[in-house]
């Protein structure tokens, strides 16, 4: 394991700190820190502390940073009753998806449309019908433009 002088060097080399920048947050010069760093010499433990909180200050920097480049997934839940899923299924293959892809792809489809033309309906639009009329015009089957 590596010693605490080491990984104060790898920490300044890791998050492009210099000595002279550590100096000026211990409040201290330059040739302390050199001494620190390059000496048997013990880093007082008052400074020590100080530099333990800085590292830890910019390791949580890095890990937020981190963590907004990682798209969050959000979970999602639909409920139809069986012939508007078993119409969901259809399009799906006859896209050959899965329904997740497939209902995915619509709706981002969806969303695109509305955001360019709020009144417009998006291509693929699957028809779940309001009445027994529309069963028999194939209500629940999906339209696929």
């Amino acid at each position: 394991m590596k010693d605490t002088k080491e990984r104060i060097k790898d920490w300044l080399k890791a998050f492009g700190h210099t000595r002279e920048w550590l100096a000026g947050e211990c409040d201290v010069s330059v040739k302390t820190v050199n001494n620190w760093l390059s000496s048997p010499q013990d880093i007082p433990a008052a400074k020590l502390r100080l530099i333990e909180r800085l590292t830890q200050e910019d390791e949580a920097a890095e890990a937020a940073r981190r963590q907004k480049l990682i798209p969050t997934a959000q979970v999602f839940s639909l409920e139809v009753d069986l012939p508007t899923f078993r119409s969901y299924s259809a399009a799906a293959l006859a896209h050959g998806q899965t329904l997740e892809q497939w209902a995915i792809n619509e709706l981002n489809t969806a969303a695109e449309l509305s955001m360019s033309d709020p009144k417009a309906e998006a291509p693929g639009t699957v028809q779940t019908g309001a009445g027994p009329d529309q069963d028999d015009q194939e209500g629940h089957q999906a339209s696929a433009a």
